[in-house]
């Protein structure tokens, strides 16, 4: 069958499910509410399932970058947008306060360091200079998500280094080239990243790892690198899949849920029956029991856009003409979301896991763009040339231009 891969979604799911009351160090948490973990992990069940319809590859996203950044576009929406993002997220009627109190907590939680895990999350906001942050919205931007606010010349031909630049730091050097080029109508991007390295609580043992059949939903057959653990594990088994639990760190704080569905069955049915609360009620179902895992050693990257997802959602006004972002810049009431846009990696070892995401929103104006403005032209690919006789306008060469080396 084919592996679809959503296995952060697991296991950023668990980690917020499983978070102590204290946590290594002995120093009391803060929590976070549980209905806004359950509509976090609704969120990203929906996710997954949208995508699921329409892709017949590889899968790998994070919901809580996605969640983040929505969060952070809500502050600026008003009206039917504002309204429809929430709906999206599953936080329908949630006032500005709450959502972001709650964010902010779920943010400081998620963010760690230990000897054995390192988990990062950031947020910027790039910001077209000829335009300006609404107050609130950049005072909400600095208080709950402790985004960094930048101008950029969007016609400077290193603001998209800068950008790039930036979330490869942030997701250490995993994921470059977020964007390629900044089109003359961007008025702001809103971005979130994260990273995540975690070394397994029990490791893999390398000489163990041996070429097996793998064998893909059309009955292709290929090889790849099984590890194998034999251990007592959190498992679940039933008529639908068998389900492990693999920890990470050496308090257990965070896990990888590892789900396979029967042979007589696929895996595009078991994204089907993830629902709420199904997910809840399998948690319940797992007992300590020993056996072995032979799991696959892969490295993954994976980018989409989720304009059309997000739409199917709920959220259709934001990216169009009906957008109500009048929250988001001062003296600009023609705004829409032209791209929501996820990129991620994820390498699973012997080891453990590390992995990362960014997801960046794009602000354009609706109106087209004044003729004053100076224009960028980059000629990267094919082009044409005419030389023409002005005097009697007769082109005298034509030609394309396939390779100019």
């Amino acid at each position: 069958m084919r592996f679809t891969l959503y296995l952060l979604t697991a296991l950023l799911i668990t980690l917020v499910g499983c978070q102590d009351e204290q946590q290594g160090n002995g120093q009391p948490t803060e929590t976070v509410d549980e209905s806004f973990i359950q509509s976090h992990n609704t969120f990203g069940f929906n996710l997954l399932q949208n995508i699921a319809e329409n892709e017949t590859d590889n899968i790998f996203i994070s919901p809580t970058s996605v969640l983040v950044a929505l969060s952070m576009l809500y502050n600026g929406a008003d009206g039917m947008t504002q309204d429809e993002i929430a709906e999206t997220l599953q936080l329908d009627g949630i006032d500005i306060t709450t959502l972001n109190e709650a964010n902010e907590t779920l943010l400081s939680i998620l963010d760690q360091e230990t000897d054995d895990i390192t988990l990062k999350l950031a947020n910027s906001l790039w910001l077209n200079d000829d335009f300006e942050f609404q107050e609130q919205f950049a005072e909400h931007m600095d208080k709950y998500y402790d985004a960094m606010i930048e101008t950029i010349d969007i016609y400077d031909t290193k603001a998209v280094e800068r950008i790039n630049d930036w979330v490869s730091e942030a997701t250490n050097e995993k994921i470059d080239q977020m964007i390629q080029s900044i089109p003359p109508n961007l008025v702001a991007i809103i971005m979130n990243a994260i990273y995540l390295d975690a070394a397994w609580t029990i490791p893999f043992d390398e000489n163990l790892t041996e070429d097996k059949p793998f064998y893909l939903a059309d009955d292709v057959e290929v090889n790849v690198p099984l590890m194998v653990l034999r251990e007592q594990f959190a498992y679940l088994e039933n008529d639908d899949f068998q389900a492990i639990q693999l920890m990470y760190g050496e308090q257990s704080e965070m896990s990888m849920t590892v789900m396979l569905p029967t042979e007589d069955s696929s895996v595009n049915e078991l994204i089907d029956s993830i629902s709420r609360d199904n997910w809840k009620n399998w948690q319940t179902q797992f007992n300590e029991q020993e056996g072995t895992i032979l799991l696959p050693k892969f490295t993954l990257e994976y980018d989409i856009t989720l304009n059309d997802t997000l739409i199917a959602l709920g959220m259709p006004s934001a990216f169009n003409d009906q957008a109500d972002l009048t929250k988001l810049i001062k003296d600009s009431n023609d705004l829409y979301v032209s791209e929501v846009k996820q990129k991620s990696f994820i390498d699973v070892n012997e080891e453990g896991t590390e992995a990362a995401a960014a997801t960046s929103i794009a602000i354009m104006e609706m109106s087209a763009v004044d003729g004053d403005e100076p224009f960028y032209m980059e000629v990267n690919r094919p082009f044409l040339i005419a030389i023409t006789d002005n005097e009697t306008e007769a082109i005298l060469f034509i030609g394309a231009i396939k390779d100019p080396s």
